[in-house]
């Protein structure tokens, strides 16, 4: 029995699916239909198709949109204004203005110091973080009233308090339209559904000489083939887009020590960069890590905070290891030119043996 494969419609763009939806709806013609079952599917599809083509319009921009665009642009050019006049009132041969500029400045600086840019939401935070301080501030009052530019901070605030309104109708409205838009893709995919469902059912049935519903069966499987390689192709490129970020992932935290982390390793010792007087560490028996030798947890090799070398202790001579703490860049340590002593009770000062 044949079967259409067709479940990959639910994943098409919005602009994809009413073009395959009036395409599988006119390859055949209501009239030349005899089967009741597939005429009265095929009816419930053509219903479907001025809702399809709705969800094709609604890709269209809002009409706020271009009235969005103007706004933040003039709204740019107000602040671009305000900071101009600041400027050059820095330079104004009246002491008062000079002040009152350094004032403004300052206050400007700290909320929108790049406003080259124009955007929605970054410049609302920055107008109203700008407001609150003006609001709480008197200096910054006066000191646009010394400046004679309230009229532009004015002008400022009340386009800010346009945008925010206009972008939040913009929001409902789109949001309302997306949700619109679920529920007819929705119905449309239902009904489109029953009416492939049927054409199999009706291709079934037919009679060895007729070949009406496997012409139609093959015109649907051209259509259904032309999305889907444009679907597959699309969430091909994802799936390789994320299979690589996740790959590279790895590679960044293996980079993090070559970027200025200097956390002490295995392979890189706490003592590295240090100066020689804190590197301190007997040769007999060196544990880098518990920072204990085998000797002093004997009372041998470490006496009153301090190191031996090759001294007598109760009566017996240790001899220097030359164990594997005792080698540097490949080569046996001496133990006279290798070991300093750190005396903690001479205040901290190096003393050499």
């Amino acid at each position: 029995m044949k079967h259409f494969n067709f479940g990959f419609l639910w994943g098409l763009r919005n602009d994809e699916f009413p073009e395959v939806y009036n395409q599988l709806s006119s390859v055949i013609e209501v009239e030349s239909v005899e089967d009741v079952n597939v005429k009265a599917f095929l009816e419930g599809v053509i219903s479907h198709l001025d809702e399809v083509d709705l969800v094709m319009k609604m890709r269209n921009p809002h009409p706020l949109t271009e009235v969005l665009d103007n706004q933040i642009r003039l709204r740019k050019d107000y602040l671009v204004s305000l900071r101009g006049k600041v400027n050059a009132s820095l330079k104004s041969p009246i002491e008062t203005e000079r002040k009152a500029a350094k004032v403004l400045l300052r206050w400007i600086n700290k909320h929108c110091k790049n406003i080259y840019t124009p955007s929605i939401n970054v410049y609302n935070r920055m107008i109203k973080n700008m407001m609150t301080d003006y609001n709480l501030s008197l200096d910054t009052q006066e000191a646009l009233s010394d400046l004679g530019v309230s009229n532009v901070w004015d002008s400022i605030v009340a386009i800010t308090q346009e945008i925010d309104a206009n972008h939040s109708v913009r929001t409902r409205e789109k949001s309302a339209d997306v949700k619109k838009a679920a529920v007819i893709r929705r119905n449309a995919y239902h009904a489109l559904k029953m009416y492939l469902r049927a054409i199999e059912l009706a291709l079934s049935l037919e009679q060895p000489g007729d070949h009406f519903y496997l012409d139609c069966s093959r015109i649907i499987d051209n259509y259904l083939e032309q999305y889907r390689t444009r679907y597959l192709s699309r969430t091909t490129r994802r799936k390789n887009a994320s299979e690589k970020a996740e790959e590279n992932q790895p590679e960044n935290h293996e980079n993090d020590n070559q970027d200025g982390d200097t956390t002490p390793t295995d392979s890189q010792p706490e003592s590295a960069g240090t100066s020689s007087m804190f590197n301190v560490m007997t040769l007999d028996g060196m544990d880098s890590h518990n920072g204990l030798t085998s000797r002093s947890s004997n009372g041998d090799g470490v006496m009153n905070n301090s190191v031996t070398n090759g001294k007598a202790i109760d009566g017996k001579k240790e001899e220097p290891s030359t164990g594997s703490g005792a080698f540097v860049n490949g080569d046996a340590q001496k133990p006279e030119k290798a070991i300093a002593m750190y005396n903690v009770t001479n205040n901290g000062i190096d003393q050499e043996s």
